[in-house]
């Protein structure tokens, strides 16, 4: 008894189905292992030989990387020690090298749009004069714009996003720590049992809305801030 033409076409596909079935099963697993084993191979060529010792380093380049990881100093050392923040003569005015003259661009639309002072109004009889990483005595501008990428995982490391970009305390250290020099303050004197401690405050220091800088500024962080 011959089956109709419709189901020897049902049987047909259902064969073909379970022939690709087995091919994938089977190939799939084959071509794994294939591609491992040439994995295993290549590394096996390119493998160095460990039994040979490395080349010993000259004595030069021993000397120079004692040298490079040598991060002592002398504290005392003064103006020889590295340092970001330059002291400056207020008497030199505007005329001054290290005046600022430039700003970003973005300021630069609002003061010719009328609605920010220029800069020389903005600034200080005596502002904070920072060497950038180029040097040039204090008259190094920097690039204005670019995007900084940083990853942050916890509040603390936004915190200190905050403190690298914006920080402005009464003094500041140097790249070695040593020496602190001034910031928002200009100095300091100490009574001679080092208990009281006068802080200068740098004149015409403002805020970003403008207002004025000064002592109720920080009487304010101190009562309501660090100590709330």
């Amino acid at each position: 008894m011959s089956l109709p033409e419709g189901k020897h076409r049902d049987k047909r596909r259902a064969r073909g189905r379970g022939f690709w079935l087995k091919v994938w099963l089977l190939g799939v697993p084959l071509a794994i292992i294939t591609f491992a084993l040439l994995l295993v191979g290549l590394g096996a060529l390119v493998r160095p030989n460990l039994g040979l010792a490395p080349l010993p380093p000259s004595p030069a380049s021993i000397a120079a990387a004692q040298k490079a990881r040598d991060t002592s100093f002398d504290p005392n050392g003064g103006d020889a020690l590295p340092r970001f923040e330059r002291p400056l003569d207020p008497a030199q005015g505007l005329d001054a090298p290290w005046w600022p003259k430039g700003e970003s661009p973005i300021l630069a639309e609002l003061v010719a749009a009328g609605k920010l002072p220029p800069v020389a109004e903005r600034v200080g009889p005596q502002p904070v004069v920072l060497d950038g990483a180029t040097g040039a005595g204090g008259s190094s501008v920097g690039k204005y714009g670019g995007t900084w990428l940083s990853a942050a995982t916890s509040a603390f490391d936004v915190f200190m996003i905050e403190f690298r970009m914006g920080n402005s305390s009464l003094f500041r250290w140097s790249p070695l720590g040593y020496p602190i020099v001034p910031h928002l303050a200009l100095g300091a004197d100490e009574s001679e049992d080092r208990k009281t401690y006068v802080v200068h405050l740098r004149p015409g220091v403002r805020w970003s809305d403008g207002h004025p800088f000064g002592a109720d500024d920080i009487l304010f962080w101190w009562k309501y801030d660090e100590t709330d």
